[in-house]
């Protein structure tokens, strides 16, 4: 890792198939839940080997998390500082509508839509 960089390349691309795993794994429940609900019998079913296959995959993922763990919250903690500081600099939108335009702003043109998300 060079300095002032981080390694997120990896990270990313772990996040991405654990993503992905749990996509699949959703999946497999809701077409496993429609079986039974449907009342077929899904003992023999390929959707329950799928089903143990992709759970191994999440259980053997579970020691890459814990490790992951104190990266990913630092880098959760620093977005959340830079929204909450770039917010600091968004108008009062509620000042701003109640404030009496006007004399400055030509009744002609008064159609303008701000749309601000903080």
């Amino acid at each position: 890792m060079r300095a002032g960089q981080l390694a997120t390349a990896e990270g990313v691309s772990y996040l991405e198939a654990k993503h992905l795993l749990l996509l699949h794994h959703c999946i497999h429940l809701v077409f496993y839940f429609l079986l039974k609900a449907e009342g077929r019998p899904v003992a023999d079913h390929p959707v329950i080997g799928r089903l143990v296959e992709i759970r191994a995959f999440l259980d053997r993922a579970r020691p890459i998390d814990k490790r992951l763990r104190y990266q990913m919250d630092k880098l959760l903690a620093a977005a959340s500082a830079i929204q909450v500081a770039s917010c600091v600099l968004c108008p009062n939108v509620p000042k701003l509508a109640a404030t009496s335009w006007a004399g400055v702003v030509p009744a002609s043109s008064c159609h303008v839509h701000i749309s601000i998300a903080c």
